[in-house]
């Protein structure tokens, strides 16, 4: 029995060391021991906008994702998912180009939790015709509801006011990427026998054989929207509808006594009483309207006339700080007021001011910098007392209260007012360097600008990761340089990208009536004179000279990577890059009545006014660069396998003994075709913004009207 009992406690001494031991052999995290695991593994990678589910051989380390034929894949920003505690580089979400991973996979770099075991996958990226034919979004201006689409069963229903006419109406559609439909968008169709005969839409997908029908179904309803849209009386300084209050504020002088005429807008087939343009009398009282809509649903309107103060910001800058803190001594005007001494109380966030003024004219300013300091608590203030800029900022994007009386007498109520955004004053560098802390503010150029104190410009709105993406800041506002430059302008930055006075701006953004002079620019990808990445904004009669160069790709003149439009604008700055590089741009956008003169060298896809088109989104016109001085004989790159169209008017000029010799593409498609034309038929000659190009003579090159004198 000893012995039996011996053999069974030693077998399960053993049994227990060897699950012991295979327990820890592999590695793995034990959520009862803490242990870190090894697990390396990419378990989700998606593109946005892929065809299908991406396929992972975990095995063999490869990774597949299929996207739409219409899809650049020269910026793909991958969603990644790995093992728990492990993680991933490239990151997720960061920009790679795939254009070439069939021949050349991505890789990406799986590091387990236990910071050794590693794993390797190789991504490709294969475009391929979408068979997806379907139609995402279908809106009528006016109709009442959100639209109902069925895609399953092919159906759309529209509702409709019963007072618009169904016989015309004009549909926006969109479609899966690559798909087209026919009817198009943008067509006036009747709708008005769709309830029974419902409208067919068909939808061709990338592949040019995959289609769907969509029955499109128009129907009337009684509205139920009852809203005054616009309410004016004649000579009116403003008039705020706040719900269902409105007020109108008269000049100074005005004659509240005798009855006004509002002229009304209201709700598409609603009806208001008193009607449009009846005479009311407005004096000591109020005045209620009542909107009656469709569907006999009503809303009533409580409107008052009267003179009340305006706040406004004053038209004059001051001095600077420096350090690119902008602001205004003299920042808000109170008009609208009756002269001799008046008491005010202005409120702006948490600065209040109370003074007895004496007014002429109906207007006074009032000084918000304090230099003191006694208004304001220390953080508000900088070193010499005066209020910090970013605080008055902070203050005006609020309401302003005011409270105004004769005398010593504050006998007006307190009312609120937003003030509107103020537009900058731009003077020193910096003054332009400061842009970067109001990216969606307006500024103006009151000279030209010396950027010679600034060794190496830090470019507006910049906000990356070196080696990643731009990471959210981008310029949304407006620069007019009304006819100055801003010179010497140096920016050294060989490894990063978007790298550029305005290093990212959005589709929002306006830049207009500046030139960059004498400018050294260097960077990595996206690089620009003026701007780095466009996503879609406008460039206005604006020049750059200098240069400017790219360690990469995307290197253009005037903007590096371009999405947007540029019109009336011109480069004479020498541009090198390796891939992509343009005179003017490096591709994509719309381009209008500009040029390019400044030498233009790198390796692949070079052009003299744009490096290469970018397939759907190319548009130019009207313009030229010198095959002479800029060393291409191409505007754009050509590539036979890029399906693009649109360009027209696209020449370069010879200076030639007085003649000018073009090469004018007149066609577009896989075989454009070329013929030697006079390169001016079509172009706009004059002295305007209508008619901006000015013909100098025989020998000398056309320039825009806003030129002072011709460039080199």
């Amino acid at each position: 029995m000893k012995k039996l009992i011996i053999f069974l406690l030693s077998t399960f001494i053993l049994s227990v060391g060897v699950s012991s031991c295979g327990g820890g052999s592999s590695g793995t995290s034990n959520p009862g021991g803490g242990g870190v695991s090894n697990q390396a593994l990419i378990t989700s990678f998606t593109i946005d906008g892929q065809l299908e589910s991406t396929v992972i051989n975990d095995n063999a380390g490869t990774i597949t994702v299929y996207m739409p034929q219409a899809n650049d894949l020269l910026r793909l920003s991958p969603s990644i998912e790995v093992s728990t505690g492990a993680s991933v580089l490239p990151a997720s979400e960061e920009e790679q180009d795939f254009s070439d991973s069939v021949d050349n996979p991505v890789e990406y770099t799986v590091t387990a939790e236990d910071g050794t075991t590693t794993k390797v996958y190789s991504v490709t990226v294969e475009s391929r015709a979408s068979d997806q034919a379907l139609i995402t979004s279908f809106t009528i201006d006016g109709q009442l509801d959100s639209t109902f689409i069925n895609n399953d069963a092919g159906i759309i229903v529209i509702e409709m006011p019963l007072a618009i006419d169904l016989t015309s109406l004009i549909p926006s559609i969109e479609v899966s990427i690559g798909a087209s439909v026919v009817p198009a968008g943008g067509i006036a169709q009747d709708f008005s026998d769709s309830d029974a005969n419902p409208m067919e839409y068909t939808v061709t997908a990338e592949d040019g054989i995959t289609t769907k029908v969509y029955s499109v179904t128009v129907e009337s309803y009684a509205s139920n929207q009852a809203l005054i849209t616009s309410f004016t009386i004649n000579g009116q300084l403003e008039s705020n509808i706040d719900d269902n209050i409105i007020n109108v504020n008269m000049p100074l002088g005005t004659d509240l006594t005798s009855p006004f005429s509002p002229i009304i807008e209201v709700s598409i087939g609603a009806t208001v009483d008193p009607a449009s343009g009846v005479e009311q009398d407005f004096f000591g009282s109020h005045v209620f309207y009542t909107v009656t809509a469709e569907n006999g649903g009503q809303s009533i309107y409580q409107v008052s006339v009267g003179i009340s103060p305006l706040i406004s910001y004053n038209p004059y800058d001051a001095d600077r700080l420096g350090a690119g803190d902008l602001y205004k001594e003299d920042l808000l005007t109170v008009s609208n007021v009756r002269d001799g001494n008046n008491r005010y109380i202005i409120t702006l966030g948490d600065y209040s001011r109370e003074e007895i003024i004496t007014v002429t004219n109906g207007s006074f300013n009032v000084q918000i910098s304090d230099p003191n300091g006694s208004n304001y608590s220390d953080d508000e203030l900088t070193a010499d007392g005066t209020l910090n800029s970013d605080q008055v900022k902070a203050g005006v994007d609020g309401d302003v209260r005011l409270s105004l009386g004769i005398g010593d007498l504050l006998n007006i109520e307190y009312f609120n007012q937003t003030v509107n955004k103020e537009q900058y004053i731009l003077k020193t560098a910096n003054d332009v360097q400061g842009i970067q802390h109001d990216l969606d503010g307006d500024y103006t150029l009151a000279n030209d600008i010396d950027m010679s104190s600034i060794a190496n410009f830090r470019p507006i709105a910049y906000d990356k990761v070196p080696g990643g993406d731009h990471d959210g800041a981008k310029f949304s506002g407006t620069i007019d340089g009304s006819g100055y430059t801003i010179n010497n302008l140096t920016i050294d930055r060989e490894n990063e990208d978007y790298i550029a006075l305005i290093s990212y701006a959005n589709n929002e953004a306006i830049i207009k009536n500046i030139g960059l002079r004498n400018i050294t620019i260097v960077g990595n990808d996206d690089v620009g004179g003026l701007i780095g990445f466009s996503e879609g904004g406008e460039v206005v009669n604006s020049y750059v000279s200098g240069s400017v160069s790219g360690r990469r790709i995307f290197v253009g003149g005037l903007v590096g990577y371009n999405q947007g439009n540029i019109s009336n604008s011109y480069s004479i700055a020498s541009v090198s890059g390796d891939e992509n590089v343009g005179g003017l741009t490096s591709r994509g956008g719309t381009i209008t009545n500009s040029y390019a003169t400044g030498n233009v060298s790198g390796i692949d896809q070079i052009g003299g006014l744009m490096g290469s088109p970018l397939s759907r989104e190319v548009i130019i016109t009207n313009s030229y660069w010198d095959i002479g001085s800029s060393g291409q004989n191409v505007s754009a790159n050509e590539d036979p396998d890029n399906n693009y169209t649109g360009v027209e008017n696209v020449s370069s000029i010879i200076n030639n003994g007085g003649t000018y010799q073009a090469s004018l593409k007149i066609g577009g498609g896989n075989n454009p075709t070329y013929e030697v034309a006079d390169v001016f038929v079509g172009w706009s000659f004059g002295n305007d913004e209508d008619n901006p190009w000015v013909y100098l003579g025989d020998g000398q090159w056309p320039i825009l009207y806003w030129q002072e004198e011709a460039q080199p």
